[in-house]
């Protein structure tokens, strides 16, 4: 199978389910997910030995990436959710968590991505990129991506939204109890929280940081000194851990909501292979932030598209045919770029699902003491739970 018959894949994945305005922008941006699946790199000066086309003149390739990235009637969401959409369509009645976070590029630009936690990784959803030399971004920069996010799940019964310190303020929590949307939220150590006892003001967070390998529960407590928004908190002290956290959330306080939390770091992952780990994102020479997020459709739909490829390959049994492990020690991610290649280069058969994974696996071990280990980090030798006077 060459190249080619992966473009054909890819184009076919493509023309499901996106909504695009010119049959023209689909066949170039299949070229291009093609191009960046064989190459690795979104760096345009290596897709053109990937495409085959009328076309023979490299500058004629550069030109039709350049034109496609500038074009105004390339619509990211039309192109890419239908697509995410498809692929989280049996999540309707499960539990979906959305991750979001932030990025910079070249201390230039900042990305506000929002991700569909799936299979232990996180897989793009929606992105906003800004030209802005800060992870900090306002809420009314981001608010706009949250609304499309609400529309877009309306039929989904049960999402939550995991967000770093970074992104707690009194906005985005009101905004997620008008849309009855669950959620975590870690808060600064500096946060005023009220009602953590009958009488006195309010405490900093950091005041009520548990000891080490202890947590408490704070139920109906008060965020924030001027605000009226109520919540429950979270608190918990891991040796393992740099620092506490202190986590709020609309739902009844457990060791459950840490572990929770706890996928909102699968956004790492992902901006790692976007970035260095896979794709190479950092390696492009745009310095718009409109062109970047058209950039970004190719290495979210080759992410979207090598994820399903490494969810077949996991299933059929034959992860071990790209990775040198008895069990799976790779991502999905990085099983379906690898599987791809093989399918190219090894003529072996092409595997996809239409469907994500919604069920995080169970973490990996080289052995038994590595599997205590890690178990042991995360105990508790006590455990307290306070219902609070707000």
């Amino acid at each position: 199978m060459t190249q080619t018959k992966i473009y054909s894949q890819v184009y076919n994945f493509l023309k499901g389910a996106s909504k695009y305005a010119d049959l023209r922008h689909l066949v170039t941006l299949g070229w291009m997910v093609a191009a960046l699946l064989g190459c690795g790199t979104v760096n345009q000066a290596q897709w053109g030995v990937y495409v085959q086309s009328r076309a023979t003149q490299e500058a004629s390739h550069q030109r039709r990436w350049r034109r496609f990235l500038q074009n105004q009637k390339v619509k990211v969401e039309n192109l890419y959710v239908p697509l995410l959409l498809n692929a989280i369509a049996k999540w309707r009645e499960m539990q979906i968590y959305l991750a979001l976070d932030t990025t910079l590029l070249w201390n230039e630009y900042c990305f506000i991505s929002l991700a569909v936690i799936a299979g232990g990784r996180a897989v793009p959803f929606l992105w906003l990129g800004l030209e802005h030399n800060s992870a900090s971004v306002e809420w009314e920069k981001y608010q706009p991506l949250l609304d499309k996010a609400h529309e877009y799940l309306k039929d989904f019964e049960n999402v939550t939204l995991l967000a770093d310190r970074g992104f707690a303020n009194q906005e985005l929590v009101g905004w997620l109890q008008r849309s009855r949307w669950h959620w975590a939220i870690r808060l600064p150590s500096d946060t005023i929280i009220q009602g953590v006892r009958r009488r006195g003001f309010g405490y900093e967070v950091r005041e009520l940081y548990p000891p080490k390998r202890e947590a408490v529960f704070y139920r109906d407590i008060r965020v924030w000194k001027e605000a009226e928004l109520k919540a429950n908190l979270a608190l918990a002290t891991v040796p393992s851990a740099k620092e506490s956290w202190a986590i709020i959330t609309d739902t009844p306080p457990s060791l459950e909501i840490f572990w929770e939390y706890g996928l909102r770091f699968r956004t790492e992952h992902l901006f790692l292979d976007s970035k260095s780990g896979v794709f190479q994102w950092e390696s492009s020479c745009l310095r718009s932030a409109d062109r970047l997020e058209r950039l970004y459709l190719v290495v979210a739909i080759a992410t979207l598209f090598a994820t399903l490829t490494g969810m077949a390959v996991e299933q059929a049994g034959l992860h071990r045919c790209v990775d040198a492990h008895w069990q799976r020690s790779l991502s999905y991610l990085k099983i379906g770029f690898r599987w791809l290649t093989a399918v190219v280069h090894q003529n072996l058969p092409f595997l996809f699902r239409s469907h994500l994974l919604n069920i995080s696996p169970l973490p990996r071990f080289a052995d038994r003491k590595a599997r205590d280990r890690y178990y042991r980090r995360i105990t508790f030798s006590l455990i307290q739970e306070f219902q609070g006077f707000a």
